[in-house]
């Protein structure tokens, strides 16, 4: 009886360990719910916000579900057991939520070691052969599978012309990635290994593109004349433009920039808009969504 009570006893306080180490690396893995929780507080959601922190309560209630009657028990193996259990609820964990701190390690790791190689730009032009942007391509190889979205973008080298004018920014249009991944939760599944070529056509802001009368017309908006436009545009000197390849994915609330990268070509505004002249020199009318849509 001595010895029984003896490895009991010295069991107890392992597993009571075992159970408060998985108890802080569960609430770690489940930080996500506090952002889920606030995200449902801003929203109206009220007490029903606490429903972000089921994953962890039901996991919570297991372990020390498992702790109470295990270490009740007289099985001579119930601390391994136990501690087996943990690790395992441990590993599920891992597997099943949105985002934990290694799974968003492992992601932010295979952005940033991700290749980017032959970056290529070159004028993009109208129908009729006259420029009215950038078009940019790059190739990408991730080390490992990641689930994220890829952008890129160019902005002027010298920075932007004062008063800051949005009308002669840059915006991303368009852009296909060949092979075309498949999309899980609004992102990009990329596989590990394998190049991905990213086409991005980008018009500065007072340019719009219709693609189905192949016609461009001066786009006037948060009440901008079509003066003050040509007035800004006249500061800007032809020039190269940086080229930023951001990418996001939601495990990882950062995002992740590979810069540094320069076009080869200058490319001038005043020529951008006198192509709107040339063409016809019509001003646009384009809703609301479409605008936020081209210029996201």
């Amino acid at each position: 009886m001595p010895n029984s009570v003896d490895r009991r006893s010295t069991r107890e306080p392992f597993a009571l360990k075992v159970a408060l180490v998985a108890t802080g690396a569960m609430c770690v893995q489940n930080a996500g719910s506090a952002l889920g929780f606030g995200w449902a507080l801003i929203h109206g959601a009220g007490p029903a916000a606490v429903i972000a922190f089921w994953p962890l309560g039901i996991g919570l209630a297991m372990l020390w579900s498992a702790f109470w009657y295990l270490n009740r028990s007289k099985h001579r193996y119930a601390s391994a057991l136990f501690t087996g259990l943990a690790v395992a609820m441990l590993v599920v964990y891992e597997m099943v939520l949105p985002a934990t701190p290694l799974t968003s390690w492992r992601s932010e790791h295979a952005m940033k070691a991700a290749v980017v190689q032959n970056i290529h730009d070159e004028p993009l032009l109208s129908a009729k052969g006259n420029p009215i942007g950038i078009r940019v391509t790059s190739e990408i190889i991730f080390p490992r599978a990641v689930v994220a979205n890829v952008h890129l973008g160019v902005a002027r080298v010298q920075g932007g012309v004062l008063p800051y004018m949005q009308s002669t920014e840059f915006g991303r249009v368009r852009e296909t990635i060949d092979p075309e991944p498949s999309v899980k939760d609004l992102y990009n599944v990329f596989e590990r290994k394998r190049t991905y070529k990213f086409t991005a056509e980008s018009m500065p802001g007072f340019l719009y593109y219709d693609e189905k009368t192949q016609q461009p017309c001066l786009d006037l908006y948060s009440d901008v004349s079509e003066a003050e436009i040509v007035a800004a545009i006249k500061k800007v000197s032809p020039d190269k433009y940086g080229v930023d390849i951001s990418m996001t994915t939601a495990e990882v609330p950062i995002a992740v920039h590979h810069d540094g990268y320069v076009t080869a070509h200058e490319y001038d505004l005043q020529a951008i808009y006198q192509t709107i002249v040339t063409e016809g020199h019509q001003q646009c009318n384009i809703p609301d969504y479409e605008r936020w849509r081209r210029l996201r």
